[in-house]
């Protein structure tokens, strides 16, 4: 089981849903293809990182680019690798090679 706290919990809320309602309405067309946009994405920082670093409401246009699913699964896939419970991966400790048994 995830860890990973529920949409409302991440701040996509009601309020939100009124937002990414709005903002779609007015950027209608993904900002990377021609396909309709179906996704308002934080750009270029995450929701999350745009809250590490005290923005009040990271939900505001300035911090929103439309985009399809599909562009915004890809770019999620580049810029955060792992998704949201990424962690750096830990280094092996190299095994004890006895080499061939002959």
């Amino acid at each position: 089981m995830s860890n990973r706290p529920n949409a409302a919990q991440r701040g996509y809320d009601a309020r939100w849903q009124r937002i990414r309602r709005r903002f779609l309405r007015a950027n209608p067309i993904c900002a990377l293809c021609p396909n309709p946009s179906q996704v308002p994405d934080h750009y270029p920082r995450s929701r999350r990182e745009l809250l590490e670093q005290g923005v009040t409401d990271p939900d505001e246009p300035q911090y929103l680019r439309p985009l399809c699913t599909s562009c915004h699964n890809k770019e999620t896939a580049k810029h955060q690798p792992g998704g949201w419970a990424a962690r750096p991966k830990r280094k092996r400790k190299p095994e004890k090679h006895l080499g061939l048994i002959g």
